[in-house]
């Protein structure tokens, strides 16, 4: 069980964050690595079109064969040196559908997270997590800082027996049957009612996993997964992605955006 296709949306500087990344996991996996480079066509406002529309039009598209030209070099250099394939796609259309549209024929999805000082416009900070609810593929953010190519050694898993936290666990298994240590941590009084099953399953799998039941009244379940991860020095959290029934497009849930939000390793999503 491994990954074969990893995609990486590149749309400014701070998107090489997750290149490397992207890389040690398809080195690790006998993957290939596609960068992806979408935005917007041109669009200019009506009283100008009239006069000067061909040639604001023509400066528009320039300007993002240009961006794609430097962005796909640092691509590039970022892979120097690497043995890994890979591929190199520039698309002028809407960047949440062009990364649908490749995303959902790709076993992961690698995207920085956005800083505060991103340009506009951007994913924002919770990007990852708003777009693994639509994509039905799992998804790994990358903190903004920090350098993190050794994903997957010690892997913290946020486990609820909800759906979503099982198909994260499914999605993230060639990570896991390969990790040092495995810890699948329960918040909740009653451990989230399963965790124990959850070992057993791994362990099916060649997975042998810590279990800690985790209640505490004082924590949300965001904050234990951070605290839990710091205190093991994990390199990846998986965790099921959560939306709000109906807005589930773009309204997160809690912990969800919490974790994004506050994250210093790697995040796996899954919904």
């Amino acid at each position: 069980m491994d990954f074969k296709t990893i995609v990486v949306p590149v749309s400014h500087d701070a998107d090489a964050n997750a290149v490397p990344v992207a890389a040690a996991l398809a080195m690790r996996h006998g993957a290939r690595v596609i960068g992806l480079f979408a935005a917007p066509p041109p669009s200019i406002p009506p009283y100008v079109e009239v006069q000067l529309g061909a040639e604001v039009m023509a400066a528009q598209r320039r300007a993002f064969a240009e961006r794609g030209e430097a962005l796909r070099v640092q691509f590039q250099n970022a892979l120097a040196g690497s043995p890994v394939p890979w591929d190199w796609r520039q698309i002028q259309g809407d960047p949440m559908d062009a990364v649908l549209a490749l995303g959902r024929l790709a076993d992961l999805t690698v995207m920085a997270r956005e800083g505060e000082d991103a340009p506009a416009p951007g994913w924002g900070a919770d990007g990852a997590g708003r777009l693994a609810l639509a994509l039905g593929r799992p998804v790994l953010a990358v903190p903004h800082g920090g350098r993190f190519s050794g994903v997957g050694a010690r892997v913290l898993i946020g486990w609820d027996a909800s759906r979503a936290a099982a198909r994260a666990v499914a999605d993230a298994m060639p990570i896991l049957t390969r990790a040092q240590t495995v810890t699948a941590v329960c918040a909740g009084p009653d451990g989230g009612g399963g965790c124990d099953a959850l070992a057993v399953h791994l362990r099916s799998h060649g997975v042998a996993a810590e279990v800690r039941h985790a209640p505490s009244p004082d924590l949300t379940p965001g904050d234990i997964l951070l605290d839990r991860a710091a205190d093991m020095a994990a390199d990846l959290i998986v965790m099921g992605a959560y939306g709000h029934a109906r807005w589930s497009e773009v309204l997160l849930g809690g912990a969800t955006r919490h974790v994004l939000t506050h994250m210093t390793v790697p995040v796996f999503l899954s919904h």
